[in-house]
């Protein structure tokens, strides 16, 4: 049972590497191709939670659709929040926003600090910032 969540990631890990994703280097659960679009499509894995993003959708559906043969899943559609970071697009505008607003005032709320005295600038005023 230990073992179990190690050998799903070997699985998965074998699964998306001979369909062509590359793991980064920088994070072992980021896998990127470059899909028939000529488009890069990104796996984001945490857990047993997924991030499909791309700029094409039907490169993402590819995506799914060849995951889905191998592992059962279930498509919560457009992810509107992950590890307690909130997505908030404009199509239109192509702007992506992500926030942690509502963590942030949990944590204060935690540790009692949601009362505090609010300052525009977290350091003392004497502290003079330079470029060097």
């Amino acid at each position: 049972m230990k073992q179990s969540p190690r050998q799903w990631y070997r699985r998965f890990d074998g699964h998306v590497t001979k369909a062509g994703f590359e793991r980064s280097s920088y994070d072992s659960c980021l896998y990127h191709k470059n899909a028939s679009s000529r488009n890069s499509v990104f796996l984001i894995l945490y857990a047993d939670d997924m991030l499909i993003t791309g700029e094409d959708l039907n490169d993402i559906k590819e995506v799914k659709k060849m995951l889905s043969v191998e592992f059962d899943m279930k498509d919560l559609g457009q992810a509107k929040k992950i590890l307690g970071i909130d997505i908030k697009r404009d199509k239109q505008g192509r702007i992506l926003c992500l926030s942690q607003e509502e963590y942030l005032r949990k944590v204060v709320r935690k540790f009692s600090m949601d009362q505090a005295k609010k300052v525009t600038v977290p350091l003392a005023g004497h502290f003079k910032l330079s470029a060097e």
